[in-house]
């Protein structure tokens, strides 16, 4: 059983609490690899903030009882803003995960999106983040577990048809149930909030009867079913100094969120100077943030129950994590809404303060290097971020000062890169960095355009090529940068080092309208070199089909040989990506062409468990007997040796070693002989039983396989079966008449 559950909400946080009313639900990150940033374990905890009582109606229900007992099903949940959609799917999430955790047939994952890092929410990434949950935390079988180290061992990422093949069999029946507020839940909920603040707890106290009159206008019909709004309608009477007043305020509370939202700004107003510019700062700083804060600097800034006091109701803070954050993603978006003309100035101040802290004398503190950063220090990494655009005109003086010392900053990063959170897009990310970059690269890696120009002034041309910067550019997509190298004399076809040249690195990232710009400028489209070995090769692995189509409709030789594939149609294949590869073999591509880490496209395709795509390649003529290869010798996934000749009989130990069932099938049906002998494992048989592939051991029974076959690494399936530890399949060999030796 595999449990989805996705929300239609973006997510404010996520190291703390969610975006629900009332900082309702919590969530803990997940770590590196695949669909980092977009991955949530729900465990212990995640219900912060829920009123007792309230809630098990959901658990209660029979849809949701006959979704929890049967197999392949999703149950979508969808609700209004402020619903309580968080609170009740992190219950679900609970409830699973504590029935589940002594049954390893069962699998629970779930996905929380954040609207601090939509560039990390690719559906490649979200649906990798799934089947990264289940392979760290179950032991789910062979197809996911396999997919995962492949891609481990060589550094790169599944594709998204990878990742979905193997999810889509658990997501083929959906229900559909509607989350609004109860109305018990919600009077429950609005007595806790009356019983918080001072004021309202004590006009409540005096006068009988005003309880049941703030629950005749705050209910499910006049907050049309969200708690968010029954929070803001509280919030907003918790003010109000007499009984007359909360009265008045009762017959005017308004009706929409936008609406409570503009009466919280204007309370803000009406505060104390002091009190406005706290909460008015904390706003700019939480709206804007690229990450969640939850490191404040005790001595510069207000306590935070003077913070949570002064914001109306808009912020609130996690007792969990300690994130500060908005009270609900709608109020982002409100905040979105009226920056420009409430906050203009909102990143200018927010560079300005953390350039001042960089540039500051003494800093960086050696100290810095052992990963002892100052909280304000380690929110500092994303000043560039915030820098582009206006910023870094009206700040030139200070940003300049910062660029020509930056290298120091960047290696105290690169010191402490595992003990903070990654954005990719951070120009002291990039795997490729010089050891000392110039200005001019890090303004260029970080979309600087105005500082790029500025320092681009007054150079008629460049003395010298500029191919670390124009290949960062590229790389990074900023179309705009690398326009403006190009005009100044940079060699469009300058030498990079592991992206080999601009072209390749745009390929690689997939920046199509900067492919074409590249090309248009007189990029070398067959430029040899760099670790895709052509801007082909890179574009065909990443699979971005309509990059290809630009190269080939533009020249690139599509049989160019060479680079970690050897060639394009083995970068396809490797991948999995049977579009691509039929495009490449429509275009002329050598089904056959030998060399690369895998010998050829046909064992390439065989690697991965491809098994549709090796159907298409011997459809279209692939020699199932081609010899070559080499990778094998250093794949923990194939385990073979591959230093001899390379023939059916290695396609089919390595589909068997995949535990890739229906690979094996096919291959058998094309002609594989199923006793060859050879390789790491010596022969299929044993090859599928050192890896407690039950499924393909049965089927090479079936088909009649020698079940004593001595050889390979553990002498006979038999002993590999019972060296691993595969108890299943030693009772079925046992069963077949498979003996131990003597």
């Amino acid at each position: 059983m595999y449990v989805g559950l996705l929300r239609p909400r973006l997510n404010l946080n996520v190291h703390g609490g969610t975006g629900g009313a009332g900082g309702q639900g919590g969530e803990q990150g997940g770590g590196g690899g695949t669909g980092e940033g977009a991955i949530v374990n729900a465990g212990p905890g995640t219900i912060v903030v829920r009123e007792k009582g309230t809630g098990g109606w959901l658990l209660a229900a029979n849809v949701f009882k006959q979704w929890k007992s049967q197999s392949g099903r999703t149950l979508w949940c969808r609700g209004m803003p402020g619903a309580g959609k968080t609170v009740l799917v992190s219950m679900v999430v609970d409830d699973l995960s504590a029935e589940c955790q002594n049954n390893r047939d069962i699998g629970v994952a779930c996905i929380y999106l954040n609207h601090k890092e939509v560039h990390n929410q690719t559906p490649s990434k979200l649906l990798a983040g799934l089947w990264r949950q289940l392979v760290l935390n179950r032991d789910i079988g062979s197809d996911a577990k396999k997919l995962y180290e492949r891609h481990r061992e060589k550094g790169t990422a599944p594709s998204l048809e990878e990742v979905a093949s193997v999810l889509s069999s658990s997501l083929k029946e959906f229900q559909r149930l509607d989350i609004h507020a109860m109305e018990d839940d919600l009077r429950k909920y609005v007595d806790a909030q009356i019983g918080s603040p001072p004021r309202l707890r004590t006009h409540v106290r005096k006068q009988s009867g005003l309880q049941e009159e703030i629950h005749s206008k705050i209910n499910t019909q006049t907050v049309d079913g969200m708690f968010l709004l029954a929070k803001l309608h509280i919030q907003s009477l918790s003010t109000k100094n007499t009984i007359k007043a909360l009265q008045e305020a009762m017959k005017e509370l308004p009706k929409s969120l936008d609406d409570s939202y503009d009466i919280a700004m204007q309370r803000i107003d009406d505060q104390t100077e002091e009190d406005k510019n706290i909460a008015r700062s904390t706003l700019i700083w939480v709206a804007n943030a690229k990450r969640p804060l939850n490191r404040l600097d005790k001595d510069n800034v207000p306590d935070i129950n003077i913070i949570l006091s002064v914001c109306a109701g808009l912020v609130i803070v996690d007792k969990e994590s300690s994130v500060v954050r908005l009270v609900h993603y709608t109020t982002q978006e409100y905040l979105d809404k009226i920056q420009a003309k409430q906050f203009p100035d909102a990143q200018t101040d927010i560079t300005r303060t953390l350039l001042t802290f960089l540039t500051f004398d003494g800093y960086p503190d050696s100290s810095w290097n052992s990963g002892n950063l100052p909280p304000l220090a380690d929110y500092s990494q994303y000043c560039l971020a915030h820098a582009a655009g206006e910023p870094e005109v009206q700040l030139r003086e200070i940003l300049l000062k910062f660029l020509g010392q930056a290298f120091q900053w960047m290696n105290i990063l690169n010191s402490t890169r595992s003990q903070r959170p990654v954005w990719d897009s951070l120009p002291w990310e990039y795997s490729d960095q010089p050891s000392q970059p110039s200005a001019l690269w890090i303004a260029a890696a970080a979309n600087l355009v105005e500082t790029t120009k500025f320092l681009l002034q007054g150079t008629p041309s460049l003395q010298h090529s500029k191919d670390q910067e124009i290949t960062v550019a590229s790389y990074c997509g900023h179309e705009e940068i690398v326009g403006l190298l190009l005009e100044k004399g940079a060699n469009v076809n300058a030498a990079g080092r592991y992206h080999g040249s601009s072209l390749q690195a745009a390929a690689a990232q997939g920046h199509t309208e900067l492919v074409s710009l590249l090309l248009e400028k007189g990029a070398d489209i067959n430029a040899a070199g760099g670790g895709y070995g052509s801007s082909l090769q890179a574009a065909a692995a990443r699979s971005y089909t309509e990059i290809v189509a630009i190269l080939l409709e533009k020249g690139a030789d599509i049989n160019a040989a060479g680079g970690g594939y050897g060639s394009s149609l083995q970068a396809a294949a490797d991948g999995g990506h049977t579009e691509l590869v039929s495009l490449l073999l429509e275009k002329g591509a050598d089904i056959n062409a030998a060399g690369g880490r895998y010998g050829s496209p046909l064992q390439a395709a065989a690697d991965g468990g491809h098994t549709e795509l090796v159907s298409l390649l011997l459809e279209k003529g692939a020699d199932i007997n081609a010899a070559g290869g080499h990778y094998g010798a250093h794949c923990k996934l194939l385990l073979m040796e591959v230093t001899q000749s390379s023939s059916a009989s290695f396609l089919i130990r390595a589909a068997a070693d995949g535990g890739h069932t229906e690979l094996v099938s096919l291959l058998l049906e094309r002609g594989a002989d199923i006793n060859a002998a050879g390789g790491y494992y010596g022969s299929s048989l044993q090859a599928a039983a050192a890896g407690g592939h039950t499924e393909v051991v049965g089927l090479l029974l079936e088909k009649g396989t020698d079940v004593n076959a001595a050889g390979g690494l553990y002498g006979s399936s038999l002993q590999a079966a019972a060296a691993r530890g595969h108890t299943e399949i030693v009772g079925l060999l046992l069963e077949k008449g498979a003996t131990f030796p003597e």
